[in-house]
C-alpha cells in the first residue's frame, strides 16, 4: 500500500466517523488528492477529476476541502496569484515558505521562531492557541535561474 493510499484511507475513516457521506465523486476526489503533489488549489483538483468524472461539481471539491481542513488533514495557505491552496497539515508552529515563482511549499524548521513567539506571548500577555506563519518569496532553485 502506498503512502497515498494510507492517507486516503485515514481521510475516509475520519470523514465516515463524522457522518460525512462519501459519494463516488468524493471518492474520486480523495483518490486524486492522495496522489497529489502539494500545494494544490480546489480548482486544480476539480480540473484533474473532471477528466474522468466530468459531472463533478466545483462545490463538491470545496466542501471536501472544507471537511478535510476542519478535521485537521489539510491547511489552507496563500498560493500563487493570491489563490487559496491547500497543503497537508503540519505542526502549525512551523513557518510555511511558498515560492512565488514555481509554487513550491515547504515547512521550515522553527526552533528560534518558536522561542520568539513564546516570548512575544509572555511579553504581551496574550494566550496563543495556534500560530500560522507563511513566508512568500523565491526558492533557491528559481532564484538560481534568474
Amino acid at each position: 500500500m502506498t503512502v497515498g493510499n494510507v492517507q486516503s484511507r485515514k481521510w475516509r475513516e475520519a470523514l465516515n466517523a463524522h457522518g460525512y457521506r462519501l459519494t463516488p465523486a468524493k471518492e474520486a476526489l480523495l483518490d486524486a488528492l492522495s496522489c497529489t503533489v502539494f500545494p494544490i488549489s480546489a480548482e486544480k483538483l476539480w480540473e484533474r477529476v473532471r477528466k474522468d468524472r466530468p459531472r463533478t461539481g466545483r462545490a463538491t471539491v470545496y466542501r471536501l476541502f472544507d471537511a478535510l481542513e476542519a478535521h485537521g488533514f489539510l491547511s489552507r495557505v496563500h498560493g500563487l496569484n493570491h489563490c487559496s491552496q491547500y497543503v497537508l497539515a503540519q505542526d502549525s508552529s512551523q513557518p510555511l515558505f511558498v515560492c512565488l515563482t514555481c509554487g513550491k511549499a515547504e515547512f521550515l524548521p522553527a526552533d528560534d521562531l518558536s522561542a520568539y513567539v513564546t516570548a512575544l506571548s509572555h511579553q504581551s500577555g496574550y494566550v496563543l492557541h495556534s500560530t500560522h506563519i507563511q513566508l512568500l518569496g523565491i526558492c533557491t532553485i528559481c532564484n538560481a535561474l534568474v
